[in-house]
């Protein structure tokens, strides 16, 4: 679904500088789409990049994300 689960803005922070850093487009995408709620259509056109590449590129970063990221406690 999409959904990350973070303790702290500083817990996220780093990690996106880190995603930035590794993966600067991924980074881009998962912004664009969510920090600014812009639609992958636009992003690819945006980053001169496909629809398809966008999905993708945004699929990697979450799945990067939720891979650095603490586990939620249940």
């Amino acid at each position: 679904d999409g959904v990350i689960q973070v303790s702290s803005a500083d817990e996220l922070r780093e990690a996106l500088l880190e995603l930035s850093e590794s993966s600067p487009r991924a980074a881009d995408v998962l912004l664009l789409h969510h920090a600014c709620g812009i639609g992958l259509a636009r992003v690819g056109e945006l980053l001169s990049i496909s629809e398809r590449t966008a999905q993708r590129d945004l699929d990697f970063a979450r799945r990067w994300l939720a891979s650095k990221l603490p586990k939620p406690q249940k």
